[in-house]
């Protein structure tokens, strides 16, 4: 009886443990089959216990442990989650989740679970330099830089984060705080050949090209040549106006290595700024073989675009000045640029032109003078030698005329452009030059020398010969030197001769003095607003006179606005005011604008 009873005893124990011998924990037997390799066992044993128990954190961990080393990333953030879900005041949970994210190409959200891992244990210095790598990574380069100095304060010795502050200075467009922080790190680090490279680029960017070769030359003495040098060689040559060089220091990479994106990317750059159109397309069309999704590839576009894009621009602009003369122009023009170098250029421009009576400048009939002109033009570049002519039918009050214009310009080379023109046509000054259907015959020459990268010299000259018998000479050079290169502005300083002379002195309705002359200095300040956004202003001051007459202190503000300096659209707006300064219709003061808009192809 009493083996009965206990065998009976035994097997009702045996039906509710669920089998005849005692089993191993699935917790335990998981833990054993992941040590083993096992990853389904091992997360099968997992979700058992999960079904039983759902907010146990430590084994949503072991399952993203498992799904990580199976490569299955979004599984492992997903096992993260809940276990961050079971405990949020966890920080190490919370900067586990946000490595998880990271691993599956999330970078929002590994970002938002680092700043929660931060908020929880803000003193954590490896979690703030995470916050400022996925800031970073998201492109939010205010957030990275900010997180970035927290960490500098935490860490006052660690020399890397300079470097990282100037690569995200530099991203973000402030290249002054860029090359502060580059300086600072390559005190220290003086043997890190990325950042001489990128210190060069960075004050190439701010438009400091003697500063950038400085820097290019510190990374020539102590690594030699490479490929890399070479490449910001030629970009820092190409943005200082020395695309020729540029093109000649990459030549022998390019034939080295003709399908390398990078050198081509750089040959398309200086190719368009030496206006060379078939060379620069077919570099632009070697990297878009290469990747066309590239940033650089659309930066190389939008180069090509704005130096060789035809162009279609509906144009007005006005004048006025103390004589009480004012014009209004509207002039529509459009140019188609081939890539075999060719312009084809058409236009029209209709200026209406009226003075107050007894002005000298009037109609003797009173009323508007309407002067007309339609136009057509052709323009072929020959290696560095561009030949220009232009063709048009114009119209001045009862007058007829057909205008012609010959051009021709040599870049000689980067330093040095030299142009010579010829053209006749109406002399569209006042009403009363209109009126009397007075032509000019004007005969000139212009000229730019770049003697250092920091200097430059514009001289123009002119001779007018007029069907009156009368003839104009003028002549002004005006040499600049750049003060200022910075992230924001950029300051030249220069200062400007004039002189003009007439034959006669005739009450035409146009200045024929003697001879007037005015000596002035100049500033030349621009503002960045971004890479498309720019205000450029020119001041001037200086003595001015007359033929015998004393010495007076004149001035002009002029000032160009200009949105969309690379981008498909581009808009100009002009204005100008002059005060004791001559004009072409002998006034002292005077004011002038215009607005350009311009659509690129």
């Amino acid at each position: 009886m009493i083996r009965s009873t206990f065998f009976t005893s035994l097997a009702v124990w045996l039906c509710l443990s669920g089998s005849a011998f005692p089993q191993t924990e699935p917790l335990e037997s998981g833990m054993a089959a992941e040590s083993e390799g096992r990853w389904e066992d091992a997360l099968r044993d997992y979700r058992i216990v999960l079904e039983r128990d759902p907010r146990r954190a430590d084994v949503w961990v072991r399952v993203a442990d498992v799904a990580a080393r199976m490569g299955r990333a979004e599984d492992a953030a997903a096992a993260l989650s809940r276990a961050v879900d079971a405990k949020p005041d966890d920080a190490g949970l919370h900067f586990r989740l946000s490595q998880a994210h990271a691993v599956a190409n999330a970078p929002g959200a590994a970002r938002q679970a680092v700043e929660r891992a931060l908020a929880l244990r803000p003193e954590d210095p490896e979690y703030r330099r995470a916050a400022a790598v996925l800031a970073t990574w998201t492109g939010d380069y205010a957030a990275a830089i900010r997180r970035y100095r927290e960490l500098h304060e935490q860490q006052p010795h660690d020399t890397s984060i300079d470097l990282s502050l100037a690569r995200l200075n530099a991203w973000s467009g402030d290249t002054n705080g860029a090359v502060d922080g580059y300086r600072r790190y390559l005190t220290s680090h003086p043997d890190a050949p990325d950042a001489w490279l990128e210190l060069a680029t960075a004050e190439s960017w701010r438009g400091r090209a003697a500063a950038a070769l400085a820097a290019l030359r510190a990374y020539r003495e102590r690594f030699g040549e490479s490929a890399p040098y070479t490449l910001v060689l030629a970009r820092v040559l190409a943005g200082a106006g020395r695309p020729s060089q540029a093109a000649s220091v990459l030549e022998p990479l390019w034939r080295q290595d003709p399908g390398n994106y990078d050198v081509n990317q750089a040959r398309t750059i200086a190719f368009a700024l030496q206006r060379r159109a078939h060379d620069a397309h077919d570099a632009l069309d070697s990297i878009r073989r290469i990747d066309p999704t590239r940033h650089e590839t659309r930066t190389a576009e939008r180069v090509v675009r704005a130096v060789l894009g035809s162009t279609v621009e509906p144009g007005f602009g006005f004048y006025g000045d103390s004589d009480h003369l004012q014009v209004i122009r509207i002039a529509p023009a459009a140019a188609l640029n081939l890539r075999t170098g060719t312009q084809v250029s058409a236009g029209y421009a209709r200026h209406l032109l009226r003075a107050a009576p007894d002005s000298g400048l009037d109609r003797r009939g009173g009323g508007t003078a309407v002067y007309e002109l339609g136009w057509g033009g052709l323009a072929h570049a020959f290696g560095g030698v561009t030949f220009s002519a232009r063709i048009g039918a114009t119209a001045a009050d009862e007058w007829r005329r057909t205008t012609r214009l010959l051009g021709v310009q040599w870049r000689a080379s980067d330093a040095f452009t030299i142009g010579v023109e010829r053209s006749d046509g109406f002399v569209a000054i006042s009403p009363r030059t209109i009126e009397l259907g007075l032509t000019e015959r004007r005969h000139r020459v212009d000229l730019v020398w770049s003697p250092t990268l920091q200097t430059a010299v514009a001289a123009e000259a002119a001779y007018q010969a007029f069907s009156d018998g009368n003839v104009r000479r003028e002549i002004r050079i005006a040499p600049r030197h750049a003060i200022v290169r910075s992230s924001s502005m950029n300051l030249d300083l220069g200062v400007s001769g004039y002189r003009l002379e007439a034959r006669h002195d005739l009450s035409h309705g146009y200045y024929d003095p003697v001879r007037y002359e005015a000596y002035q200095a100049v500033a030349y300040p621009y503002f960045k607003g971004g890479e498309n956004v720019g205000l450029g202003v020119t001041l001037t001051a200086g003595p001015q006179r007359e033929y015998r007459r004393p010495f007076r202190f004149g001035g002009s503000v002029t000032a160009e606005a200009t949105l969309g300096i690379y981008q498909a659209w581009l808009l100009r707006v002009t204005g100008s005011s002059t005060h004791n300064l001559r004009q072409e219709s002998g006034a002292f003061q005077g004011y002038a604008g215009s607005i350009v808009l311009t659509r690129r192809f």
